[in-house]
């Protein structure tokens, strides 16, 4: 309860964002805690944006654990994938993945 308390003020006095504070008692993981204040800050973010600024090599797999853990917190919220169209460097055709952070959402992959 004293953390909790010390936590609390901090967030009050504005030294910690709320999505900092979920962070700290959801006891997310480094990777997980990477994507959480990434998508929470910046909304909807493609795979290699998500992969090279949060340095999360398998962003699939963060994002199942992250969304599983928010779950189990009472949390609602899910971490989904849209799929768009996508033309690489050498002009051919392909998907690229856009992550969010949405509440109570469907996991399907669009």
């Amino acid at each position: 309860m004293m953390l909790f308390n010390k936590l609390s003020n901090l967030v009050e006095s504005n030294e910690l964002t709320k999505a900092e504070f979920e962070s700290i008692t959801y006891g997310l993981t480094n990777q997980q805690s990477r994507l959480f204040l990434f998508l929470t800050n910046n909304g909807e973010a493609n795979t290699i944006e998500v992969s090279s600024q949060c340095s999360i090599g398998n962003v699939s797999d963060c994002a199942k654990s992250l969304t599983k853990k928010l779950n189990n917190n009472g949390d609602s919220r899910q971490v989904i994938c849209l799929t768009k169209p996508h033309i690489n460097q050498f002009n051919q055709k392909g998907v690229l993945g856009y992550w969010r952070l949405v509440e109570g959402a469907s996991n399907d992959k669009r």
